[in-house]
């Protein structure tokens, strides 16, 4: 789903293209994979953003808006130095990406024309100017198929999980105190960050109501958050993680909503043991992402809501 891609400077250089006039072009192609599909690693333990502040002046006008966006858009994914020395070339930021995917794998790696040849051997690196000739470009998915299971999930929001600033857990049907959501709390170990004023907002959202039919009941306030505090604050409070629920008059569709990226899940957060159980996972558009997140918006009238709580309070 989120994907995380290293990009050289010189791709945001038009005079490092073999083509004029093909620096903007080639750019806006990349535009929507690293504002909406994937985030950027800021290599070098962030000497790569250093090193584009620094080199600004030479940049395309199209480079200095994606780069300024990816910047306000919270996509630089610091990552540890790999080599000894700050790469002074795109040679040494593509060997530097390189010495990082093997600490820690990257999704992709962008670089010029220039030293595009240097590094054919490598699968993993893609040319900005050759880009239909990029393994990892052409199987690019908005989709991916999973099995029910918490290590499915942990592996395929591993990067959301940890570098998304707010997130919106939507299912009408999300109960920790229930068997089935039992694993749900391995997903909020991983929101913990290093430093804890960086932890991200983190919401629930779900219906009013359990059961259907003749059975349906419909909780106090107290009840659902009695049900969920007994399960979440013991796991929040050493995390030093807050978490806002939202109770619902009714919705159906389940969905994770960050800031960096909105997915729908049919059968939204809920595990099983049945080996052969798979479900499909799909990306949302920046337009469905927002509107997502306007319609569980108290704010919005789109719902009627009935209750809401902090956990811990």
């Amino acid at each position: 789903m989120l994907k995380e891609y290293a990009l050289t400077p010189d791709i945001f250089d038009e005079t490092c293209y073999s083509v004029p006039g093909i620096c903007p072009v080639q750019l806006n192609n990349i535009r929507d994979l690293v504002l909406h599909e994937a985030v950027v690693s800021n290599l070098h333990d962030g000497e790569w953003s250093r090193y584009l502040t620094a080199q600004n002046h030479r940049f395309h006008r199209v480079g200095k808006e994606l780069i300024k966006a990816m910047r306000t858009g919270s996509r630089l994914i610091k990552r540890s130095s790999s080599l000894t020395d700050v790469p002074e070339d795109d040679r040494g930021w593509a060997s530097e990406a390189l010495a990082s995917h093997e600490q820690k794998s990257l999704d992709g790696v962008l670089i010029s024309q220039r030293y595009a040849d240097e590094f054919v051997e490598h699968s993993i690196v893609g040319c900005i100017e050759s880009l239909h000739k990029c393994s990892w470009w052409s199987a690019r998915s908005p989709s991916v198929r999973l099995a029910r299971n918490i290590n499915e999930y942990l592996r395929v929001l591993f990067l959301v999980l940890h570098h998304a600033n707010s997130l919106m857990f939507i299912d009408p049907h999300l109960d920790p105190s229930r068997h089935n959501y039992a694993d749900f709390t391995r997903l909020l170990d991983e929101c913990r960050r290093e430093n804890p004023n960086l932890n991200p907002k983190i919401e629930i959202h779900r219906v009013c109501y359990v059961g259907s039919g003749k059975h349906r009941k419909f909780p106090s306030n107290e009840e659902w958050q009695e049900r969920f505090s007994r399960i979440l604050k013991p796991k929040l409070e050493p995390l030093k993680l807050r978490v806002s629920v939202f109770i619902w008059d009714d919705f159906h569709d389940r969905y994770l909503i960050s800031n960096l990226i909105g997915i729908s899940l049919p059968n939204g957060f809920d595990t099983t043991t049945k080996p052969d159980d798979i479900t499909t996972w799909t990306r949302l558009g920046l337009r469905e992402k927002d509107d997502v997140q306007r319609e569980f918006d108290p704010a919005s009238g789109r719902h009627d809501l009935k209750h809401s709580f902090v956990i811990p309070t």
